[in-house]
């Protein structure tokens, strides 16, 4: 045998060495032989993975040429198959099973940094420390699936492993904990409440306990005297149980797609979740014991291995379980950032020139904003009372611009992300629909131009007359000189941070966007409208037909208003929050910031050179490109993580529109002569 080993050019000397050092019968290593075998196979550190699929492919060749090796390792790997316990493996590892998503996230960081004790005899742990890497899922993923299955044909010639006693039995007895577990979350009072019309008794999920109890009960039946079970009657009770689950995929389907209308909490996702995932492992255990998969089941059974090992990898991850969980609170968050967000998407000539209508409203409030802004200074108040008086001026000027129907220019991306996710969607579920979302991005680039027209078409001139209207009362201007230059000097595009506040600005209008997504799912979720018109006290205290304007008018602009709340005392309080911390913390929003500027122009109008206003406009177009780009740019991450969308098909996107953009520029501008 060694005198084989040694002839194969292909094979590695570490390789040799372990083949050779393989423990004779009587002797039990814990799996350490097997350990060592995977750690040769792993790739090593910047080795492609095909490397290993080689490594992988010798090792079988050499298995097929030396009958006394496979021998010895056939009986290896049989013992460690058929000594330990599988229960734990196939209903815990990729199955959650926490009740909440917050104590799985506890769970995932005490695991991190004090790992479980490890059980000899329990294949999850052996499988760990085979593959304790967190990255070994990914070689093993790379080696192709019909590699696998030609090793374990060497291994389980005789079919001894795949029909051992122990196997079948912790299949059988999985199947049914996954089942009674499914069972006991698809009745929790979270999923009732979702269907308050269904006859609770003929619920899937009760069906489905005894639909696979039953097939079970057939099976192990058939294992231990088939002649008294008729294969007919096996396959009878498996196209049953197999009906359950889908009955069951189609009820939580119903559920998921309800949530549109009557909005999600963090709590029904993460159940959502841990019953999809524990049914989809229910049925691939049971497609393992199939009557119908007996020739396909070495595929199924290596996809399975391949699956496991990226769970085990990933059990501590917590990145994939934000990830996983996520996905769908941001697709629900996303789809209520309400109408609001198509409200501010342009695409006729008309509707650019409404808009552009309604942005100068927003430039007229924001110049009186300025002023108020230019007085709260003036008060030298302590640094907190001034953070609370800008936070009141900006988030009642924003409350204004709502209730009078205007628009604030690069506030309106992050309202656009409800139109982004559906713009992805397409009649392939696998794929997204580009071409529609790079439509959508030409039309909110456009209409985000009209509102900075519009803005600073008013908000300019506006604050620079009421700058010369308050020297004309009171014989100085709003801002005086020393307050002047300050603003223009904290305004400088290269001598100050005023990139970086840009950006962090773009953030703030994004997380505004979020909050107001997120009271309007809010306001679904909870059923807010009819709770307050059928209040027993409000209904002792006010008269009906109140309690229904009230429940309307907060269904139609909570979320608005908690937006342009939250929006109005970030952009207040974050500039406080660096003068009393020391960090380089400010805000710069294009139309305030404009507005500042022009004030401290009709103070220094004279002394100031074609220079100086050059740096001014400059100041203006970067603030304002930046908020766009952060604000635009997360709205549309969000969008795109709504839909599971990964970073090739994000740079995909970018492609398009930037194909979108050398074709036909000026349409990011103005809207086409014929646009429909």
């Amino acid at each position: 045998m060694l005198s084989l080993l040694k002839t194969s050019p292909q094979l590695p000397l570490k390789i040799e060495e372990v083949l050779a050092n393989i423990p004779k019968e009587q002797v039990d290593d814990g799996g350490k032989w097997l350990q060592a075998v995977i750690d040769v196979l792993r790739p090593k550190k910047d080795e492609a993975l095909e490397e290993t699929a080689k490594r992988f492919a010798t090792l079988n060749y050499m298995l097929r040429s030396s009958p006394e090796l496979l021998l010895h390792v056939r009986h290896y790997v049989r013992h460690q198959v058929e000594h330990r316990n599988y229960v734990r493996l196939f209903t815990e590892v990729g199955v959650a099973v926490h009740a909440s998503f917050i104590s799985e996230v506890f769970k995932r960081i005490g695991e991190t940094f004090l790992p479980p004790l490890t059980h000899p005899n329990e294949m999850l742990d052996f499988l760990e420390e085979c593959f304790p890497e967190k990255t070994d899922y990914r070689w093993v993923r790379a080696i192709p699936s019909s590699s696998w299955i030609e090793l374990w044909q060497l291994l389980d010639a005789d079919g001894a492993m795949t029909s051992s006693g122990t196997l079948q039995l912790a299949l059988a007895q999985s199947i049914l904990i996954l089942s009674h577990r499914a069972v006991s979350m698809g009745l929790e009072p979270e999923l009732l409440a979702c269907m308050p019309s269904f006859d609770y008794s003929r619920s899937p999920f009760i069906a489905l306990g005894q639909e696979v109890g039953n097939y079970i009960e057939l099976y192990q039946k058939f294992l231990i005297s088939p002649e008294k079970v008729e294969e007919s009657q096996l396959t009878l009770q498996y196209e049953h149980a197999l009906s359950t689950i889908v009955a069951c995929y189609e009820l939580l389907e119903s559920i998921r797609e309800s949530q549109a209308v009557k909005g999600v909490s963090i709590q029904r996702v993460y159940l959502l979740y841990r019953i999809r995932r524990t049914i989809e492992r229910l049925k691939t255990l049971l497609r393992l014991i199939s009557p119908f998969e007996q020739t396909n089941r070495a595929t199924l059974a290596v996809n399975f291995f391949k699956e496991l090992i990226r769970d085990i990898n990933l059990q501590r991850n917590l990145g994939e379980h934000f990830r996983e969980n996520t996905s769908l609170l941001a697709y629900k968050v996303a789809e209520h950032t309400s109408q609001t967000g198509e409200h501010y998407i342009t695409t006729t000539r008309r509707e650019y020139m409404q808009f552009i209508l309604a942005a100068m409203g927003g430039g007229f409030v924001i110049a009186f904003t300025n002023w108020v802004k230019f007085l709260i200074a003036y008060l030298h108040a302590a640094p907190l009372i001034s953070g609370l008086l800008y936070s009141i001026n900006y988030a009642g000027s924003f409350i204004t611009m709502q209730v009078f129907h205007f628009s604030l220019a690069t506030k309106q991306p992050a309202m656009t992300a409800s139109a982004l996710a559906h713009s992805l969607d397409s009649k392939d579920s696998e794929k997204l629909n580009l071409e529609t979302a790079a439509d959508l991005i030409t039309k909110i680039s456009r209409s985000q131009f009209a509102s900075f027209l519009g803005n600073l078409v008013v908000v300019f001139p506006l604050a620079f007359a009421l700058s010369w209207l308050w020297y004309l009362i009171s014989g100085s201007h709003i801002a005086n000189e020393e307050k002047a230059l300050s603003t223009l000097a904290a305004f400088h595009p290269f001598k100050s941070l005023t990139v970086f506040y840009a950006a962090l600005t773009g953030g703030i209008l994004y997380l505004g966007g979020f909050v107001t997504g997120y009271f309007d799912n809010f306001v679904a979720y909870s059923e807010l409208r009819p709770r307050i018109q059928k209040h027993r006290l409000l209904r002792k205290i006010l008269p009906q037909a109140w309690l229904t304007r009230i429940g309307d008018y907060l269904e139609e602009n909570l979320g608005g208003l908690m937006g342009n709340l939250f929006l109005g005392f970030a952009l207040g309080m974050v500039p406080i929050v660096g003068v009393i911390t020391g960090l380089p913390l400010d805000v710069r929003h294009v139309t305030i910031a404009a507005g500042g500027s022009a004030m401290a122009v009709a103070q220094l109008w004279e002394q100031l050179t074609i220079w100086d206003y050059a740096t001014i406009s400059l100041s203006v177009f970067l603030v304002g490109a930046i908020n766009f780009l952060f604000s635009f740019g997360l709205s549309l991450t969000l969008a795109l993580s709504s839909r599971r969308a990964n970073f090739r098909q994000g740079r995909a996107l970018i492609r398009v529109v930037w194909q979108r953009f050398k074709a036909h520029p000026w349409q990011f501008f103005f809207p086409p002569k014929h646009a429909s």
